[in-house]
């Protein structure tokens, strides 16, 4: 029997799985950017950008969410404090690879750059490099 197209077809499930988080346990945990792949270019973005360039994602077990950054703009302080004054929870979708905050305060969708997730944030229309540190 030839093997070659099991191979193929398990080696093409494989590449297809890269950048792609499988299950909540996966994501719980801190996520840094470690790059900003494409963001919006209108300059009242610019302080949004510029706090989401030095952002932490954390997914707690309990399904709280907090985010934070080292560079809090006044718009990021204000967004925070208004959308995220309170525990905020989180769920995952691994079907649609999508993470939902709070009522349906933030949409992340979980696509893949050379491998490597990438939180796309429906709102803002910022695509982060993200590299799982904890």
């Amino acid at each position: 029997m030839n093997r070659l197209p099991i191979f193929i077809l398990a080696l093409t499930i494989n590449f297809i799985s890269f950048g792609q988080i499988k299950s909540e346990s996966e994501l719980i945990g801190k996520w840094t950017v470690v790059k900003m792949i494409d963001k919006p270019t209108e300059a009242q973005f610019k302080p949004i950008v510029d706090a989401f360039e030095k952002c932490t994602f954390i997914f707690k077990s309990n399904h709280d969410f907090e985010l934070t950054t080292t560079n809090e703009t006044e718009l990021y302080k204000m967004m925070i404090n208004e959308v995220l004054n309170e525990e905020v929870k989180w769920r995952f979708n691994s079907s649609t690879q999508t993470i939902g905050i709070g009522n349906s305060i933030m949409l992340i969708k979980i696509e893949s750059s050379n491998e490597e997730p990438v939180f796309h944030i429906e709102e803002t229309g910022l695509n982060l490099l993200v590299k799982k540190i904890e």
